[in-house]
């Protein structure tokens, strides 16, 4: 009698495997209905996360972070044999029979959502428009009908259906549309500083709040605030996307939103990007450094710093890793921007730091447990 061979036994043994595969994953499966171009279809996939109730990035931060990290690692696909995967998952099956629901394999779901802030609501979008422009596919939107309906509009609000690619309905709803404390403007995202991309936005945005179209090209703070914006994408453009210094592969990419508060007349930007961080660069790119604040900054990376000192370090000194005493400004213009309006709070978020200053109080800073995936730079201000 023939004993069974290695290679027998390694064909059942991936035989067995890919079963109770196949048995995990139809027993996680549920029916679902994808919204696209304004209609519903049935088709069924895996949830593989669900987003938090509160997914306010500034008041629940920790539970809000290590859901994005989940998410940020589930749509990492680096390989080319996964991403032919990807895209062999992602076309119409000719093989199934018609009438039979379309299998997305897993998906994020948004039902449980109850809150969002602007912040929050950018850093999603960021993380699908990576992963949107890496795997060039149209990403479903899921269960729609089953959204809180004030979540759903301020997605809207934000530009996400558009994002997706879904089709022409739901529009970007207008500001006055909109429900809830915060008006959210539809996001914007480049690879270049674009002065033009920024300026209408902020314009209708400080017009919701009752400035006229002169006041804002003759007000200083407005002027100062629209150069902070402008800053802001020059060092992502100059700073962030070094080459191979990212964990996740990256789209080289920024993206900013605005939101508006009738109530209170407050007026909040929001620069985010998935680049090396504040930490990273400083710790880095020490020797680098411009003379004014290279031994200072020496002598803070022997103590062996946490990511929240070196982001205030950021914040409280002139500091850039080019070497050039004219640049490495913009973190204090935004301090100096937010003492010049009635009330202000700055908040900077980097890898897992965080600093934030309210006008009239002591600044804080904070640890998180993981990271951001990148450094958020997030001012309000009223006006």
């Amino acid at each position: 009698m023939r004993f069974p061979d290695e290679s027998w036994r390694r064909w059942h043994y991936y035989r067995a495997r890919n079963e109770q595969r196949k048995r995990t994953r139809q027993r996680r499966s549920r029916a679902i209905l994808l919204f696209r171009d304004g209609h519903l279809f049935p088709a069924i996939g895996i949830p593989s996360s669900y987003a938090p109730a509160d997914c306010r990035l500034f008041d629940n931060t920790d539970e809000y972070v290590g859901f994005l990290d989940s998410i940020r690692y589930s749509m990492k696909i680096t390989t080319a044999r996964r991403r032919g995967i990807f895209e062999a998952k992602r076309r119409d099956d000719p093989y199934r029979p018609a009438g039979k629901p379309r299998r997305i394999g897993k998906f994020v779901s948004f039902d449980r959502i109850l809150q969002i802030d602007p912040a929050g609501a950018l850093v999603l979008a960021a993380e699908f428009d990576r992963a949107r422009r890496r795997f060039g596919a149209r990403l479903p939107a899921v269960n729609v009908p089953n959204w809180n309906p004030e979540i759903r509009r301020t997605l809207e609000g934000l530009g996400f259906f558009t994002l997706l690619e879904i089709g022409e309905k739901p529009p970007m709803l207008s500001l006055e549309d909109q429900t809830g404390t915060w008006r959210v403007a539809p996001f914007l995202s480049d690879r270049r500083v674009s002065p033009e991309l920024a300026g209408p936005p902020l314009q209708t945005l400080v017009s919701a709040l009752g400035v006229e179209d002169a006041d804002f090209f003759a007000d200083t703070k407005l002027r100062q605030l629209f150069r902070s914006v402008v800053d802001g994408m020059a060092n992502v453009v100059d700073h962030a996307y070094p080459p191979l210094a990212v964990v996740f592969p990256h789209v080289g990419r920024w993206w900013l939103t605005g939101a508006v508060d009738f109530e209170n007349r407050r007026l909040t930007m929001t620069l985010y990007d998935q680049g090396i961080t504040i930490p990273a660069s400083l710790a880095s790119n020490a020797d680098k450094t411009n003379l004014s604040a290279r031994a200072s900054l020496q002598k803070l990376l022997r103590r062996g710093p946490t990511d929240a000192d070196l982001v205030e370090f950021a914040v409280n000194n002139h500091v850039t890793t080019t070497g050039d005493e004219q640049r490495g400004k913009g973190l204090g213009k935004l301090l100096s921007f937010v003492d010049a309006c009635e009330t202000g709070e700055l908040r900077v978020m980097s890898r897992r730091g965080v600093y934030k200053y309210t006008k009239g109080r002591a600044a804080t800073k904070a640890e998180l447990a993981c990271s951001i995936g990148g450094t958020l730079i997030s001012w309000q201000v009223g006006l």
